[in-house]
């Protein structure tokens, strides 16, 4: 948003879906960037970037292992993780970027190929059967690793989120194929707790 401030929204050419584009233009006509822009100015919270650029190395090499196709914005994730919701403890730190990062990929992931969010969801409610494809295994590894830190019930609740926020993705594909913020479905993000609601960004495989 700074960058489309900065370069009288050249930057809007980015945004493939004209639609999208439309929606992205009229919130910065709105002054809402600026507005935002001078309130977080002298903004300046403890970041350790040493932390957020080590564990995009572990994450970006264990998503290769584990076949998961994530964009490379992974260090901008836990960047983001690392100046929202600093963590001295380095394992939890890593637990919580690799939901970050993983679930703001699996977003996009879902509204383009709907059958990998049926399989998802399959593999979570449906474990005996086994992952079909990297990302239930994914997920699985995920949720283990953040689970020493959790209360079981935490996590039962953490969980349900997470899956209900897949059926609310897989339901809105449903509803407007092309993921379209103006026709998005007020009753499907509340009913099922989607993530980013208000913000899509899958008008064309982009990270998130």
């Amino acid at each position: 948003m700074d960058t489309l401030q900065c370069t009288a929204r050249s930057g809007l050419t980015a945004v493939p879906d004209p639609r999208h584009r439309s929606m992205v233009a009229g919130v910065v006509d709105s002054g809402l960037v600026d507005e935002m822009i001078a309130l977080t100015e002298s903004f300046d919270p403890p970041v350790d970037l040493a932390q957020a650029r080590a564990h995009a190395d572990v994450l970006t090499a264990e998503f290769a292992v584990f076949g998961v196709s994530v964009p490379a914005t992974t260090y901008n994730i836990t960047l983001m993780r690392a100046l929202m919701v600093p963590i001295a403890n380095d394992t939890l730190a890593l637990a919580l970027d690799r939901i970050w990062v993983f679930t703001t990929n699996a977003d996009d992931v879902c509204c383009h190929d709907p059958a990998e969010a049926e399989a998802i969801l399959r593999a979570g409610a449906l474990p005996e059967q086994g992952a079909s494809s990297p990302n239930p295994r994914y997920i699985r590894h995920m949720f283990n690793e953040v689970a020493p830190y959790c209360d079981p019930t935490f996590l039962a609740v953490f969980k349900t989120f997470f899956y209900n926020a897949i059926t609310g993705v897989l339901m809105e594909t449903e509803f407007t194929p092309e993921a379209s913020d103006e026709v998005d479905s007020d009753f499907v993000r509340v009913f099922n707790a989607s993530p980013s609601s208000g913000s899509r960004h899958c008008s064309s495989p982009t990270p998130a």
